[in-house]
């Protein structure tokens, strides 16, 4: 397989295309899933998503969103990190406060960027542990990152309504979050469907449940 150099700074060099060659297009659900090619030796799919990402961000620090190139763009948003299913938004929604742009503007252009729905689906693709990147925003009180990529999506209920293992959806996990949970899961029950809102969680537990749970404790 033959390896191209992106040409975005230094972080980019020797980055091995072969680590987004095998992601191909959506399954036929359209959600969480990316066809593999199983005969695709695992050691092919390397270079970190985070490397990539990385190097975006000092872009945007520097010159803004605007100065990111389109191929560096869809470069990002087709990168898959073989190690533990990690997309971009994966990773953005993990990283500390410190690790991203002051500029909460070009930031939210980046997010935007990468949540709105297309050929990828980024917004839907699960980790190893079945966490959407909204699951693990959510999770981290990332108030504003979920906000941006709820805007993004058209269908955000398809998004909110994944299940991530015994734990539940993304109401379950808005409900359940330590941090902004009032504002977070208030502002995400506006956003789904009565039948995402009654969905169980292994536990047979609604997000209502929860809530009323939580209350009195």
């Amino acid at each position: 397989m033959d390896t191209q150099r992106v040409t975005q700074g230094e972080s980019y060099q020797n980055y091995d295309e072969s680590s987004q060659s095998d992601v191909g297009d959506s399954d036929s659900d359209g959600l969480g899933s990316r066809r593999r090619n199983k005969k695709e030796p695992r050691q092919q799919m390397k270079k970190s998503v985070r490397i990539l990402l990385t190097a975006v961000l000092e872009t945007i620090r520097e010159g803004g969103f605007n100065a990111v190139s389109s191929a560096d763009r869809h470069s990002l948003a087709e990168a898959i990190d073989a190690t533990g299913h990690h997309t971009a938004l994966h990773v953005l929604a993990e990283m500390q406060k410190a690790e991203l742009p002051n500029n909460s503007k070009h930031l939210q252009s980046l997010v935007k960027f990468l949540a709105t729905p297309g050929k990828k689906r980024l917004l839907a693709e699960t980790d190893f542990s079945e966490r959407t990147s909204l699951h693990i925003a959510i999770s981290n009180g990332k108030r504003s990152m979920v906000k941006w990529m709820c805007e993004a999506y058209d269908n955000i209920d398809a998004i909110l309504s994944i299940q991530s293992g015994k734990r539940g959806n993304c109401i379950h996990y808005a409900i359940e979050s330590a941090s902004e949970r009032s504002n977070m899961a208030a502002f995400l029950v506006d956003l789904a469907s009565e039948a995402t809102l009654s969905a169980k969680n292994d536990d047979g537990n609604t997000p209502l449940h929860l809530a009323v749970a939580y209350r009195r404790v």
